[in-house]
């Protein structure tokens, strides 16, 4: 794109007789933030830095001008409109992309704070922001658009505060030739094949964009190291595209840190568009860049996966069989082909039966048999209860009787599930993605469930074993938009709510606890009766007396303590949840700023502990120089701890306070969970805490981005009543530890 013709052609408000300047303003205070270098990543967060700054520019562009409103927020509202603009929502708040593009919609200053998380630009446009040149020319073809200065004051604002002399115009010109090439390029590469359409990535699905976009730059952030090279394989989006689809990349052009990271990142792009309508053909062309990177070939690949099958299955079987020719991202099986015709209602033939018992006990899902086949999932789970695969009763989806009995609370646990907006997904002990569905997952009592929320109903199922493969299981709990359950779920964060679900042997039996209420498996309320037997009846089964000891106690904690920062994390987590009532989820890196909040309380009560705590204290001393210059409210160390944590929550991460934040939450979220789950390794701790075993505070998922804990529900009220005896309890333990 060429971003100087697009800054001089941003879409205007049509309201005004002349192009409207707030977009223009926007941009130009995001440009001085840059010269300033308050700007560094490529992530813009709607902050009171911003609308300062804004205003600054506002004042020094369009001095006495009372034309145009000259509040920030409604630019940066108006500016997804352009190409090069890309918001990326905070967790759960998803629905915010579709908001701002209604034209019926206001804009609204609370809706950015709550909604947003932060705006990335175009690649190519934040590489020219990173270049004085490159703000040059950008702030000139602004100015000279949208502003009535004299060419003489254009000329002295074109300037970067980092570059002495005007280099726009040198700059311009270089910037066009580099343009010049990159769309001859450009035009030859980035296509995939559809049928008989040739599709350049600005045609495909807007969605599909998005997705691409939102996990190249999640990968440029996380990865600094190696972003460079990142950079040099992919420079722009589109160039991954072409990689991915025209030019594959094979191992041996890359070096192996680099094609490890690859590998992983082509993998989570993969399951990033599964919820994308249309993205069948791009994932196919991701399996084939895998291959290619990994330098295998369908024979090696089908060589591999039944080298170590132990199942004893005829050859016949298997080659009589009809595969794809790529892998499914780590699950060391191939992809079914989809049956030619479907086969139902027509008599089963003993190939079909050899067939469907050889692809069952290889572990593939029953759905994905039943495409493969051509039949209904029923009649092939009828099979092969005949051929003694598996336990069915016909009708059991629709709730007649159950087979299955939810696992006990104390066998072992050797997976974990994570979940993202749009689907949750299931990791062995080692890390590594098994299983991948839509909607929410949550572990009760040793066992994973589904959780479903839709317009005409919600929805729960439990998911099934198979060796190391899963699969849809039977409803547990159907509610409907009538019922008591549907009417106070949240369609945004539905999750969070959900406390516990109890499985019976009979479909009728079952319940599920939402916000500390009972409801049964139609989603109606229980009475209090009910409720109160059902409460007894999960303590009676699933808390052993020396676990029980730990429940309300933490005294545990001294034991296994190993820094001030185990303490203040917990003390945060305390906080949060007694005081300020927030969400069981917590993110890392709220929880930090807490952490960073309470140090500063205690310090400043207790100065001589201030050379224990050498890094703390310069964090604290480096936030109150920041204050003095960029934040709402200068702070000292006679601060309030409220007026620290809001101050700094969402204050850009940089210098010593990131490596502080990154200090605080690396070791403290695994030796707190100690109190409760005797091991030390941090794998195991996140499996284990996922289960809630010996009813542990919270539990562990570790994200690539923006990592949280989920807090046991069984605490909840706990803390609520306690908190306050509870930090005063702790507090003392921390500064007795020094």
């Amino acid at each position: 794109m060429d971003y100087i013709e697009a800054f001089r052609n941003l879409k205007p408000n049509t309201k005004y007789s002349r192009k409207s300047p707030q977009k223009a303003i926007l941009l130009l205070a995001i440009i001085d933030m840059f010269d300033d270098n308050i700007l560094q990543d490529n992530e813009i967060k709607y902050n009171e830095t911003l609308k300062k700054t804004f205003l600054k520019v506002w004042h020094r562009i369009l001095t006495g001008d009372t034309t145009f409103p000259s509040e920030a927020y409604l630019p940066f509202w108006y500016m997804q409109s352009e190409e090069f603009w890309h918001v990326v929502p905070v967790r759960g708040k998803e629905k915010f992309l579709s908001l701002v593009k209604d034209e019926q919609i206001s804009p609204s200053e609370a809706n950015l704070y709550e909604c947003v998380q932060h705006v990335e630009l175009d690649e190519d446009l934040y590489f020219m922001l990173t270049m004085p040149s490159g703000r040059s020319s950008l702030k000139r073809a602004l100015l000279e658009t949208y502003s009535e200065l004299s060419p003489t004051a254009i000329d002295s604002l074109s300037e970067s505060s980092d570059n002495s002399t005007d280099s726009s115009a040198m700059a311009m010109s270089k910037y066009k030739e580099m343009l010049d090439v990159s769309e001859k390029g450009r035009s030859a590469s980035a296509f995939i094949q559809k049928g008989d359409n040739i599709l350049i990535f600005a045609q495909l699905d807007e969605d599909i964009q998005i997705t691409f976009n939102l996990e190249y730059y999640k990968f440029l952030k996380n990865h600094r190291q190696e972003r460079e090279m990142f950079k040099e394989m992919c420079p722009t989006v589109e160039e991954l595209y072409k990689n991915i689809v025209v030019s594959q990349i094979k191992q041996d052009e890359i070096c192996k840190s680099l094609a490890t990271l690859y590998d992983n990142f082509l993998c989570d792009l993969k399951i990033a568009l599964m919820g994308d309508d249309g993205s069948i053909d791009i994932i196919d062309k991701i399996d084939e860049a895998l291959v290619t990177l990994r330098g295998e070939t369908p024979e090696e690949l089908e060589t591999e996966e039944y080298e170590d099958t132990i199942v004893d299955v005829d050859n016949e079987s298997i080659n009589t069989f009809s595969y794809s020719d790529v892998n499914e991202e780590k699950t060391g099986r191939k992809s079914l082909t989809p049956a030619g015709e479907i086969q139902t209602g027509k008599p089963w033939t003993k190939d079909e039966e050899r067939k469907i018992s050889t692809l069952y006990q290889l572990g593939y899902h029953i759905e994905d048999i039943s495409v493969a086949i051509g039949r209904t999932e029923a009649s092939i789970k009828k099979h092969l209860t005949s051929l003694g695969l598996m336990d069915y009763v016909f009708g059991e989806e629709r709730g007649f009787e159950k087979v299955e009995v939810s696992n006990n609370d104390n066998e072992p646990v050797d997976f974990f599930i994570e979940n993202s907006s749009t689907q949750g997904s299931i990791y062995n002990i080692l890390g590594s993605r098994v299983f991948t569905i839509s909607g929410q997952l949550k572990l009760f009592h040793g066992k994973p469930y589904r959780f479903n929320y839709k317009d005409v109903c919600f929805t729960v199922k439990d998911l099934v074993r198979n060796g190391d493969a899963w699969d849809r299981g039977v409803k547990q709990i159907v509610a409907y938009p009538d019922s008591d359950l549907f009417s106070v779920l949240k369609p945004n964060g539905f999750i969070n709510q959900i406390q516990d679900l109890v499985e019976c042997q009979r479909w009728e039996d079952n319940k599920i606890k939402v916000d500390g209420k009972w409801y049964d498996n139609e989603g109606y309320y229980l009475n209090d009766a009910e409720e109160a037997e059902t409460d007894q009846l999960l303590l009676d089964s699933s808390c052993e007396s020396s676990e029980c000891e730990l429940w309300g106690k933490l005294k545990a904690l001294d034991k296994v303590a190993q820094n001030a920062y185990d303490y203040l994390w917990l003390i945060s987590i305390v906080e949060f949840i007694g005081e300020k009532q927030q969400s069981s989820s917590l993110s890392y890196d709220s929880i930090a700023c807490m952490m960073i909040a309470n140090a500063w309380e205690i310090l400043n009560a207790h100065p001589e502990l201030r050379v224990h705590e050498r890094m703390l204290s310069e964090c604290i001393e480096f936030l109150i120089e920041e204050s003095k210059e960029y934040m709402d409210e200068e702070l000292t160390w006679s601060s309030s701890k409220d007026d620290v944590f809001d101050a700094i929550k969402d204050y850009p991460m940089a210098g010593i306070f990131e490596d502080t934040v990154e200090e605080l939450v690396e070791s403290a979220p695994y030796n707190v969970l100690k109190a409760w789950i005797k091991s030390e390794d941090k794998q195991e701790l996140i499996v284990q805490s996922n289960d809630y075993k010996n009813a542990c505070l919270y539990a562990i998922h570790p994200r690539k981005i923006d990592p949280y804990i989920e807090i046991n529900p069984k605490w909840t009220n706990y803390l609520l009543l306690d908190h306050v005896d509870i930090i005063k309890y702790l507090i003392e333990y921390l500064i007795a530890s020094y």
